[in-house]
């Protein structure tokens, strides 16, 4: 396989720059991803998802994006349905939907994906989506620290100091009893295009 490399353009706070991106899709290894897509595999839906949302490889495309991480999702693929949560956390390509955010973040925590962990954890401190509630917060950072994700660290640490010591030991408790009974993690966490 030939590796490609695209100079993407960069521009932050009014200054411009380059970056130079490597990439391993030549024609037809994104034919052959789309057919596997179009043929219904979770995880050549997910990836095609992640093109279009970048529009590295392909003209960028919102829409197009949102629909194969949908497809995706409803199959289980626990990265798709993060990135579902976060189109519609943040209203990328359509309006911002706590509640739906809530629905795929809570599918993919449940699949052990530690970054939906951690989101799924501010959505309960916050209350976005779902009711406010310190307890499910903690536990849900608690298995995202568990699972890896070292920004989880800083926000569970946050949020103990609007906690009773009563209530970070029920969390932990909840955390534990929920690592117990847990289904098999998803995929792991991948941030490549």
């Amino acid at each position: 396989m030939k590796a490609k490399w695209i100079i993407v353009a960069l521009i932050l706070g009014g200054a411009a720059g380059a970056l130079l991106y490597w990439h391993p899709w030549g024609a037809s290894e994104l034919e052959s991803l789309m057919a596997r897509a179009n043929r219904g595999d979770a995880t050549a839906e997910c990836q095609a998802g992640k093109l279009f949302a970048e529009g590295i490889v392909v003209p960028l495309d919102k829409q197009a994006a949102r629909e194969w991480f949908a497809k995706s999702a409803e199959q289980g693929d626990a990265e798709a349905q993060y990135r579902l949560a976060e189109i519609y956390e943040i209203g990328r390509g359509v309006p911002a939907d706590y509640e739906k955010s809530f629905h795929w973040f809570q599918e993919s925590a449940r699949r052990g994906y530690a970054l939906a962990q951690t989101s799924l954890g501010m959505a309960y401190q916050l209350g976005e989506g779902v009711e406010h509630d310190y307890i499910e917060a903690y536990k849900w950072l608690e298995l995202a620290v568990q699972n890896g994700d070292t920004n989880a660290v800083i926000s569970r640490s946050d949020l103990t100091v609007a906690m009773r010591p009563s209530e970070i030991i029920e969390a932990r408790r909840r955390a534990a009893d929920y690592s117990k009974t847990a289904p098999p993690r998803g995929k792991a966490v991948s941030h490549s295009p």
